[in-house]
């Protein structure tokens, strides 16, 4: 089994900035603070997975670099002009690390599972892209023994066709390919209300 190392991506909590969907109902404080609760329990599982792990931020924060060293866990900043190629860059940087394989992964799927990781990075050794597709046609997790350009090219991001845009560029460049467990994500206002009710908590 090769040597794994695991990403997550997050977006830098400044309000007004992050969860953006969830401003008109919450506001931007509720919002930031959902944001934070969603990027905390992201970075336990990180740590949960046993994997080496790196938190990519949108850009500096001193705050996320706090929870970031809290983990024991070094901090970089995302590069690119859109999310294909901030993922790419990332993984391909750390690719070059001396690591065999790499797993990324967003700090907004509270569904996700430390054994969905796992999962994952062990299907890496006999496949070349792994996935974990989420509901709204989107994926929560991506990971890859090689970096691959063409993955990311032409995905309308933010669409109910990332999924099937990327499976298609993966069929293209003949890749083989492990779609793991359907998760869900937490975009708008119905979706926090589920991630709370699965906790058991209310909203507020």
């Amino acid at each position: 089994m090769s040597a794994g190392t695991l990403i997550v991506f997050a977006k830098a909590p400044v309000e007004g900035k992050v969860k953006t969907r969830l401003i008109p109902e919450l506001g931007s404080e509720l919002a930031l603070r959902a944001h934070i609760e969603m990027v905390r329990l992201t970075l336990d599982k990180a740590r949960g997975s046993g994997l080496p792990s790196t938190l990519w931020l949108s850009e500096q924060n001193k705050v996320a670099a706090e929870w970031a060293n809290q983990h024991s866990m070094p901090v970089r900043i995302q590069s690119g002009d859109d999310l294909g190629c901030r993922m790419l860059n990332a993984m391909s940087r750390t690719l070059s690390d001396d690591y065999d394989k790499v797993i990324l992964i967003g700090s907004d799927c509270p569904s996700l599972r430390v054994s969905d990781i796992q999962a994952a990075c062990d299907a890496l050794d006999k496949h070349d892209v792994v996935l974990n597709p989420c509901e709204d046609g989107g994926y929560g997790l991506i990971g890859m023994s090689e970096s691959h350009l063409e993955i990311f090219s032409g995905i309308a991001w933010s669409t109910s066709e990332v999924l099937s845009q990327t499976l298609a560029n993966i069929e293209r460049i003949k890749l083989s390919v492990w779609l793991g467990r359907t998760i869900w994500d937490v975009d708008d206002v119905e979706d926090w209300k589920r991630y709370q009710k699965s906790k058991g908590k209310a909203l507020y």
